[in-house]
């Protein structure tokens, strides 16, 4: 039961169901605009579709043995790639002028 409730607890709280749900709730926080949507997807892409792409091109190439990347030395490429991608949002969200995105992403560093 305990067991089952940590599994439970740990998929919910999963980095890419959070991490998710709080990049669209920052970018989209007030009122709707084609820019804010435009943006959103920029966003998306870089910091949550490519790592998530790259992360699925390693477990299914054999080069992650498990879903949770239980062994450490095979955490390295998922990791650097993922603060490529996040600096690159960072990036983006500069170019776009969007100076509270920016910040938030930055803390999130």
């Amino acid at each position: 039961m305990r067991k089952r409730l940590a599994n439970l607890i740990s998929r919910l709280f999963d980095l890419h169901i959070v991490g998710t749900i709080t990049i669209v709730l920052a970018v989209t926080r007030g009122v709707f605009s084609q820019s804010r949507l435009r943006f959103l997807f920029i966003i998306g892409l870089i910091d949550m579709v490519l790592p998530f792409i790259f992360f699925f091109w390693l477990y299914r190439t054999k080069r992650v043995s498990d879903w949770w990347v239980t062994k450490r030395q095979e955490r390295w490429p998922i990791f650097i790639f993922v603060a490529l991608c996040h600096f690159l949002g960072i990036l983006a969200a500069g170019w776009y002028a969007n100076l509270e995105v920016m910040r938030m992403l930055i803390c999130f560093s």
